[in-house]
């Protein structure tokens, strides 16, 4: 998550998660209004610009939603399945990064 902890030998894994939640920086950002709230219906595109300050040596986002229950037998298990892109100034495509589908204990 954007405002966690580091926790593990990884950013994120499948024992520890995203880390312990620091709730201090989580407010930080709520109160500065550091979010970008929105809807999407499906086949739609949302499109979200921000300005990275120079200098600056990490970008975080990080995209997040309510996913209702699936009806089983379901061939998959997210209903809405979102992905996220960013456009570096080069307009090159860059993908985030996943959790490797082998579970790691």
């Amino acid at each position: 998550m954007q405002y966690s902890l580091r926790f593990g030998l990884f950013w994120s894994d499948y024992r520890h998660g995203f880390g312990r939640v620091n709730a201090n920086k989580a407010l930080k950002a709520l109160v500065s209004n550091d979010y970008e709230l929105g809807t999407i219906n499906n086949g739609q595109t949302n499109i979200v610009g921000l300005s990275v300050p120079s200098g600056a040596k990490t970008l975080k986002v990080m995209i997040a939603w309510n996913d209702p229950a699936t009806t089983l037998p379901a061939t998959k298990i997210l209903v809405n399945d979102l992905d996220l892109e960013i456009l570096d100034p080069n307009g090159q495509t860059v993908l985030p990064w996943v959790l490797g589908k082998i579970m790691m204990i």
